[in-house]
Parts: C-alpha cells; sequence; structure tokens
C-alpha cells in the first residue's frame, strides 16, 4: 500500500495560468453515471439538463452563480458543486412522473476563501469524490488548505495544509482511499486508510516535505496542468505546459513521454493539453488542448487510441473546455461552447455540443449489442448519432 509519494518537479512558471486568467470562458461538462443527466457549467453558470430532452432543470436561487466545478456522486443521482463564496454544496436531484428536478440541498461544506492575490479572492477551486461516493475532497485555490470530507455525515475527516497552491486532486479508479494531488511543481499520492483518521486531523505542508520520495519522477522545467489516473490504477497520465503528456508508471518507478505537445499554434500561442478523459473501454482517452491569448481562446479536442498508436482530431472551438463529458455507454462524447449568436439559452441543449468520436462498423456493432441489453433513451441516442455519422 501506499502512504504518501511524493513526485518532484521544478517549477518555474509563474503562478498565474491562462485558464485562471480567462474563467468567464472556461466550459465544463459533466454526465452523471446513469446518462440520464448533464450538469454543465460555463461562465460561472450551472445548467442541470435532461439528456434525452435536451430540456433544463428549474434550479434553486439558493445555487451560487459563481461556480468554479462540477461532480457527480458516482452511484446516487447527486451533484456536487464548488464556489468562489468559499463553500461547496451537495443537492439531491429527484424524479417524479419521469421529470427530474433539483431536490434537497443536502449539505454545505465550509471551506473558507483563500488569500488576496492581485486584489482576487478565490474560493474552492474543485471538488470531487472517490469511485464509491463515501468521500469526497474540496479543492482550494491561494487557501493554503485543502480538505477530505465524509460524504455520508459530511464532516470534515482531513485537512491538507499546503502552504502552496495546489492544482487539483484525482482519486484513484481501483481504490476508495487513494488519491493523487498535485500543485505546479509536485504530484503526491496519499493513502488515507493508513492514516488512521478520526475526528479531523491535519497534515502540514513541512510533514509532507519530509518524507522520502522513492518514485522517481522525470526532470522538468515546466508548470503541471492537468494529472489523470489511467483506468488501471497502476499509472498516471501527467501533462505540463510545453512538453506535452508523461506517463508516470507507479509500480517500476519510471516515467516516460507519452506524447509532445502540439507545436501548432492558436492565435499566436501554442496549444497544452488540459483535460483528459478515459473512454468507456479503457482503451483510449478524449483530450482537450487550448491555445490562444488572455483576449481569445482555441481548444482542439482529440481522440487517442492506444491499441494502434494513433490519435485523431475531432472538433474545434473557441472556448476553454476544462472538462469533456462522456457517455457512458460510450457512443458519444459533450462539450460546452459559446451559446451560438441567435439561440435561446432555454433551447433544449444550448451551449453543448454533440460529437460521435472515431465512428466505425465494429464500434456501431458493439453499441448496438449494448443498447439492447441497457434499454436506455440516451443509449439509443448514442446509437442513432453513430448511424448517422456512418451514414446509414
Amino acid at each position: 500500500m501506499y502512504r504518501l509519494i511524493v513526485i518532484t518537479i521544478l517549477f518555474i512558471s509563474t503562478m498565474l495560468t491562462r485558464s485562471q486568467a480567462t474563467d468567464e470562458k472556461r466550459s465544463y461538462t459533466v454526465w452523471s453515471p446513469s446518462g440520464t443527466l448533464i450538469a454543465y457549467l460555463f461562465q460561472g453558470e450551472l445548467q442541470v439538463i435532461d439528456a434525452v430532452s435536451g430540456n433544463q432543470l428549474q434550479l434553486p436561487t439558493l445555487i451560487s452563480t459563481d461556480i468554479t466545478h462540477i461532480a457527480w456522486h458516482p452511484q446516487n443521482i447527486q451533484l456536487a458543486i464548488s464556489s468562489n463564496d468559499g463553500n461547496a454544496y451537495v443537492w439531491e436531484i429527484t424524479q417524479q412522473e419521469g421529470q427530474y428536478q433539483i431536490g434537497e440541498l443536502l449539505a454545505t461544506l465550509i471551506h473558507g476563501r483563500g488569500t488576496v492575490i492581485d486584489n482576487e479572492q478565490r474560493g474552492v477551486e474543485m471538488i470531487a469524490w472517490n469511485r464509491n461516493g463515501n468521500y469526497l475532497i474540496t479543492v482550494g485555490w491561494m487557501n493554503d488548505s485543502h480538505q477530505i470530507w465524509d460524504a455520508q455525515t459530511f464532516t470534515p475527516l482531513l485537512k491538507i495544509s499546503a502552504g502552496n497552491p495546489w492544482g487539483g486532486a484525482v482519486w484513484s479508479p481501483v481504490s476508495d482511499s487513494l488519491l493523487a494531488i498535485h500543485n505546479f511543481t509536485e504530484i503526491r499520492l496519499l493513502d488515507l486508510d493508513q492514516l488512521e483518521l478520526s475526528g479531523l486531523t491535519t497534515i502540514s505542508y513541512q510533514q509532507w516535505s519530509n518524507v522520502t520520495a522513492p518514485v522517481p519522477v522525470y526532470t522538468n522545467e515546466q508548470r503541471i496542468v492537468m494529472v489523470s489516473w489511467y483506468p488501471d490504477g497502476r499509472k498516471l497520465m501527467v501533462s505540463d505546459v510545453m512538453q506535452g503528456l508523461w506517463t508516470i508508471n507507479l509500480q517500476t518507478s519510471s516515467a516516460e513521454q507519452f506524447t509532445a505537445i502540439d507545436q501548432s499554434t492558436a492565435y499566436g500561442f501554442p496549444f497544452m493539453f488540459s483535460n483528459l478523459e478515459w473512454n468507456v473501454e479503457g482503451s483510449g482517452f478524449y483530450a482537450s488542448l487550448v491555445g490562444g491569448q488572455l483576449e481569445r481562446n482555441y481548444t482542439k479536442i482529440v481522440a487517442w487510441d492506444l491499441l494502434s498508436g494513433t490519435s485523431e482530431d475531432i472538433s474545434e472551438v473557441d472556448v476553454i473546455v476544462a472538462k469533456i463529458g462522456v457517455s457512458p455507454f460510450g457512443g458519444r462524447i459533450v462539450i460546452g461552447t459559446a451559446l451560438p449568436q441567435g439561440q435561446s439559452v432555454n433551447a433544449p441543449f444550448a451551449g453543448l455540443q454533440f460529437i460521435v468520436p472515431n465512428p466505425t462498423d465494429a464500434r456501431l456493432a458493439e453499441l448496438t449489442q449494448t443498447c439492447a441489453q441497457a434499454e436506455s433513451a440516451v443509449c439509443d441516442a448514442d446509437l442513432a448519432a453513430m448511424q448517422a455519422a456512418l451514414g446509414q
């Protein structure tokens, strides 16, 4: 078992990233595990959309209009949101007579706001459930701490006093207790089962710094942008600002470059990887590559097939795509975009773009079989979209 593994990378970059400077142009799109709902965050405002009808659920006025991140419970219909007001919220979604609606506010997680930087005080940057939904983590920005919560009682279990801005946290796909936490310069693996938590425990940055790192890392002079687990939980995929994607093998203590950064430019600025979501089979992934400058942004969506070692550009949009939604049935992905001119914000699926990645006859046959067993209208929509993409 892991106790604490520290992965260190040299940090020479500036603290402010383009995505932080252009929050109003970031989109997050997250498909619920059952496939029935899509949560869409753009310009800090949330929409929850019925994945079949495209209709928006009526949101209560208590939901913050300065939302920073969204996450579905892996098993129940609960939506966690983090906000710049320093809190995170967990809402229940109910279904009556076939219609979904926002139900009870289950919890308000009081995380706190951070240090004032450039006349701005930021709150909670992200929130994430572990694979079984019994833990939550709230990740702060410039507020010197992250917190892990018991997701049954919504009480805090662990406060991580970072003393350093931490960029994100990703739970292991094969363990309930293991997660990777990263800032711009290092990645740390933390196993909650080894901490014997009882009540609220605090870990300081100094305590973490004294741990010998058993996993050597690649030497890099660029900032970490994103960390993702491989589906088998044995490796991490890491992106940095300029060098591209790296694979860190946690079993062999080795690291190697997966792919170099796309050296083409968007509005005069090189692309960088900002998000990576694995396909349903675990045989490949979808990534967003962001380029541009502060005034204008541009994202390419790319599909990678690990079996063939090939990649394909599948979409382009003029916003920062910070999270890609993947249908649980595997037929489509969805990204958030700026609302097309003339389209009503209340139109079905307003602001969403659905993509059928790599349509083939073989994938169509597999999806047909999946949908026959699933008996799901969302799966049927995946199937119809793939048939249309193949001209059938």
